[in-house]
Order: C-alpha cells, then structure tokens, then sequence
C-alpha cells in the first residue's frame, strides 16, 4: 500500500490551540511547503484501514513520526495524531496549516 507524508493540516475549531483542536483535513505531498492533495478525516481514516501509511518529518530534526488513529475520550469519535517521540517539529499539532486546496 501507499505511504503519504502529511504536509499540513485543517483543524477546528481554529481558534482553539492545537491541544484543543481536532485535526479535519491534512495535505500530502513532497514538498514541505506545499500539498498535492487535501484529505478529509475520513478519507484518512479509511485510507488506513485499507493499509496505507501515513507520516511527517521535521523539517529541522528531519525525523519520521508515524501517523495513528485513536478514539478521542472527550468526542468518542477517531481521529489520527502522530506516534509520540522525543522532537516536537514533526507532531501533526506543530506543522503548518493548510491554506489551500
């Protein structure tokens, strides 16, 4: 299956920080600053139950965090984040937001 590197995010509500917020929508392509495509959540998300990957990679730290669902307690609804490490640049919270597309 295909593996696709998230680029940036759509998060609601906005103007919540990004530990409130829910990540909507993520941009994937090779650029790191730009997106080829925008996905839903639940494109994502069956995307993933079909087998494809999905990641990020600093673009200081240069580091690959894995993308994974989770069931949120406060929402009970899923939702993806990225695999926890010891570099903040390449969370799903901290990269850039999607402008477009």
């Amino acid at each position: 299956m295909a593996q696709h590197r998230i680029t940036c995010t759509r998060q609601e509500p906005v103007n919540e920080p990004a530990t409130k917020a829910h990540i909507v929508a993520v941009g994937t392509g090779s650029d790191p600053g730009n997106h080829d495509r925008l996905w839903s959540l639940a494109e994502v998300l069956t995307a993933m139950d079909q087998g494809h990957g999905f990641s990020t990679q600093g673009e200081i730290s240069g580091k690959i965090a894995r993308v994974e669902k989770y069931l949120c307690p406060s929402c009970t609804r899923m939702h993806i984040r990225s695999s926890p490490d010891a570099v903040t640049d390449n969370n799903l919270d901290n990269i850039r937001r999607c402008l477009s597309g």
